[in-house]
């Protein structure tokens, strides 16, 4: 009867044996997937990786930068505009005296 208690209880510790190996193997890729997620999103400043938050980032000063630039050359093109436009109404009132 002991003899069948101590083979059920190595067979116990044997399953959980087992299912703590399982769990370990599953721990190590989950570190490795939130690792390399936390690169991707975050980035990884001693190798140079740029993560998407930088990026989006770059993105949107760029885009702000672009606008900037859009405005003054529209900007200066309605100046540029007007002025030919009061040139020309001059000229022409030069020509009809």
């Amino acid at each position: 009867m002991e003899e069948n208690n101590v083979e059920s209880i190595k067979s116990m510790l044997s399953q959980m044996i087992n299912k703590q190996n399982d769990m370990d193997g599953m721990l190590r890729e989950m570190d490795k997937t939130l690792t390399q997620l936390n690169q991707t999103v975050i980035g990884n400043p001693v190798y140079g990786q740029k993560g998407l938050v930088n990026e989006i980032d770059s993105i949107k000063a760029y885009v702000e930068n672009d606008k900037l630039v859009k405005s003054k050359i529209l900007g200066g093109l309605t100046i540029i505009g007007i002025g030919w436009s009061f040139i020309i109404q001059y000229v022409m009132y030069l020509f009809k005296k």
